[in-house]
């Protein structure tokens, strides 16, 4: 079963991200970017979405057209599939190029293609980092909240975690102290969080480097520098999207960019009869 967008089912999360995200032909109207053609299709599980989105795959491959899709995946084992099913030995036994991507190597290849590449850290090594500035910090006397525990293994793991999440929610080091200095009642947690991301934001400038949820905010910003795609996306024509429930605002807004400047988007999703408020 394939249902379009704008089937009756289409009423939750999904439907309500493609309204904010087609939100960009108001703003075309008043000379912005116009969004290129979005559908949802609906399946249940072990439906035939994606074997629709390889089939579409395989034609522009045997066409000598591999850069013409950009095909976005939510999972690993998923994108293995994906990979085996797209060169399956028959209609295709080889490409120069296969553009499926989690959304993790789809950032990565973004900050890879542009001319200043950074040096991508680990998940782990925040927190190795965070460990060593809770210390200098706290041998400063700079630390209100956690003096008392920041010598503790749990104190650097939760705030290398809270670290991630406001990056998640595209917040710079900048923005945050920002925040935390305009609240009338200023927390002493927070500001101890703002002291340890401003010096962790200045411990990765020194050595040009991002972290896992960093790099997502460094490929938004190589977006926000052009108006137009990156050189090797500029001939996609197709951006497809299977196995994702939600998105973080960093994902949302890097999706945004690209569904703004990719002539057709489609979204798969399994529609699970059971939980209808997620679509």
């Amino acid at each position: 079963m394939i249902v379009p967008y704008g089937g009756e089912d289409a009423n939750g999360w999904a439907s309500g991200w493609i309204r904010d995200t087609m939100k960009g032909d108001e703003a075309a109207s008043r000379g912005g970017k116009a969004v290129g053609r979005i559908e949802i299709w609906f399946e249940p599980v072990l439906g035939r979405n994606r074997e629709a989105f390889v089939s579409r795959c395989q034609d522009a491959l045997r066409a000598g057209r591999e850069q013409t899709f950009l095909y976005l995946v939510a999972t690993r084992p998923l994108w293995e599939d994906v990979v085996r099913r797209i060169v399956d030995g028959e209609r295709v036994t080889a490409c120069g190029e296969l553009r499926v991507f989690l959304f993790d190597g789809l950032v990565r290849r973004l900050l890879q293609e542009s001319q200043q590449a950074p040096l991508l850290l680990e998940e782990g090594e925040r927190g190795v980092i965070v460990e060593r500035l809770l210390a200098e910090l706290n041998a400063l006397g700079a630390l209100r909240h956690m003096r008392e525990i920041a010598h503790l293994p749990g104190c650097a793991r939760s705030v290398a975690r809270l670290l991630g999440e406001l990056q998640r929610a595209d917040m710079s080091a900048e923005e945050f102290a920002e925040f935390v200095s305009q609240a009338a009642r200023p927390d002493a947690r927070d500001h101890d969080v703002a002291l340890i991301y401003t010096a962790y934001a200045r411990v990765l400038g020194e050595i040009a480097a991002l972290d896992p949820d960093g790099a997502y905010r460094g490929a938004l910003e190589l977006f926000r520098q052009r108006s137009d795609l990156p050189p090797w996306l500029r001939e996609t024509r197709v951006l497809l999207i299977e196995g994702f429930f939600d998105f973080t605002p960093v994902q949302k807004k890097l999706l945004r960019y690209l569904i703004e400047r990719v002539p057709e988007t489609i979204v798969s999703l399994v529609f699970d009869p059971e939980n209808p408020s997620v679509f």
